[in-house]
Order: C-alpha cells, then sequence, then structure tokens
C-alpha cells in the first residue's frame, strides 16, 4: 500500500531536523508601574530555525537563575524559519512582589525540538507598583501681613525613587479644584527618599483674604503618581498676596 507522510507547518525536512531553535527577547523601558502591570506590556522577539518554526513561549521570573517561570506570553508560527515581531506580556500573572524581572523565551519547531533553557535572562526590568508618598509641613510662622515662612516637604518611594513632587493649593478643606502653584523635578543622579527638603521656589497665592489648603502629589521613577490625599497637609489662613516658599536643596 502506498504511505503518506504529512509534515507540520513544514517540509520533509522537519523529519530529520534535531537542530534546537533559537528566540531572544527585549523590552524597551526600563520599569514597569502598577498601570502597566495590570495592562501587560509589549516585547520584541526574534527566532529562527534550521527548518520550519513551530511556537515560542515569554517567560518572566522573579530569579537570576529563571526558577519557577511563568509564561507570560505566546507566539504561534506557521512555519519559516525565522521571525521577529511584538508580542505581548501579561506581568500581572507573576505573583512575587516588586523588584527585578527576568525575562527570557524558548522556542519550538515544527519536528518537535525545543529550545534549551538559557542560563541568563534575555532582558530584565524594575516592577514598582507601590506609588509614593509625600507631605508638606510649615517651617515657621505664618504671619497676615509680612514676608511669608518657607515650607519643608518630604517625598518618599521604597523601589524606584523620586522623580517629581507637585505643589497645590485649595480654598476648600475638600481640595477640590486644586491650583498647582509648581512641580520639581529630581535630577537623573539625585532619586530616592527626600526629607526636610528646602530652597527658594514659592507659590504665590491668590490676593484675597481665605484659606489655603497645601499638599502635595509625588510621582515615582516608574511613573507611579501617588493618589489624591484625603486631607490637607497645611493650612494657611488669611495670607493676602503673599508667597509661600516651597523647594529643596540637595541633601
Amino acid at each position: 500500500f502506498p504511505v503518506t507522510i504529512i509534515y507540520l507547518y513544514g517540509t520533509q525536512d522537519a523529519a530529520t531536523d534535531t537542530t534546537k531553535p533559537i528566540s531572544s527577547v527585549s523590552f524597551s523601558s526600563s520599569y514597569v508601574n502598577s498601570s502597566s502591570n495590570a495592562s501587560g506590556i509589549t516585547v520584541d522577539y526574534t527566532v529562527s530555525d534550521e527548518t520550519d518554526l513551530l511556537s515560542m513561549q515569554v517567560l518572566i521570573s522573579s530569579n537570576s537563575n529563571l526558577s519557577s517561570p511563568v509564561v507570560c506570553g505566546y507566539v504561534n508560527f506557521i512555519g519559516g524559519t525565522s521571525a521577529s515581531g511584538s508580542v505581548a506580556c501579561a506581568t500581572n500573572r507573576l505573583s512575587s512582589s516588586d523588584g527585578i524581572v527576568y525575562v527570557f523565551t524558548r522556542a519550538i519547531d515544527a519536528a518537535g525540538n525545543v529550545e534549551d533553557a538559557p542560563i541568563s535572562a534575555d532582558d530584565t526590568f524594575i516592577r514598582d507598583t507601590t506609588a509614593p508618598s509625600s507631605n508638606v509641613t510649615a517651617g515657621g510662622a505664618i504671619r497676615k501681613s509680612n514676608v511669608t515662612s518657607s515650607l519643608w516637604y518630604s517625598a518618599t518611594d521604597a523601589r524606584t525613587g523620586i522623580a517629581s513632587v507637585a505643589f497645590y493649593y485649595s480654598d476648600t478643606s475638600t481640595l477640590a479644584n486644586p491650583v498647582t502653584c509648581f512641580t520639581i523635578t529630581m535630577a537623573a543622579n539625585d532619586t530616592g527618599t527626600k526629607t526636610n527638603i528646602t530652597s527658594n521656589q514659592s507659590c504665590t497665592l491668590p490676593n484675597v483674604d481665605g484659606k489655603y489648603y497645601i499638599f502635595s502629589r509625588a510621582t515615582d521613577v516608574a511613573g507611579n503618581v501617588e493618589a489624591a490625599p484625603s486631607s490637607y497637609d497645611q493650612l494657611y489662613p488669611i495670607v493676602t498676596g503673599k508667597q509661600v516658599k516651597i523647594g529643596r536643596a540637595h541633601v
């Protein structure tokens, strides 16, 4: 009887192919924040094989030795000896806490050859899903018709450091319709925990008697933004056209 041989996604070469495919992956950013961790990231891959490709897994691990990996993405191929492109990676499938995440791939060809697990990751990023915190405190007495006192602020982030701190005031204790005074941006080499920082930056309050509620919101290097506070940090009563100094000096 005649015999018919069918090769999956490939040619007759797949029947004698014993060479394992090779693949790699890269990620364009150094950080994943709470938003991108929830929605997933996009990674770029390349893969090649002597005969025909079948599929590729994208894996992530919280361990530098790549132990206990989790599949975050998957690509199917319809033959071909090489491919490149982008694929979604669901980083929230990794249940470990924030920190360094190691990314790598493993491909399989039409002959069933599975790429060896790599010794090291193709790429890494820092997962930081925790927002920073900040606070404004008074630096001295507030007088109705004199120069205003300085304000002090502190800002802290547990993982990637503080990128910037924005200062606001509102004329209601609920902090409705806040007005931005200014934003302090940290230098690239000046991140981390910032406490008791002052300088000559200033915030001009309206030239109207009343109560003005001051607060701040910090952003960390990963892009997490501190939530709007439920209460103010400082209250400035009846300051007529004076400036409240807020700022920083290197510490």
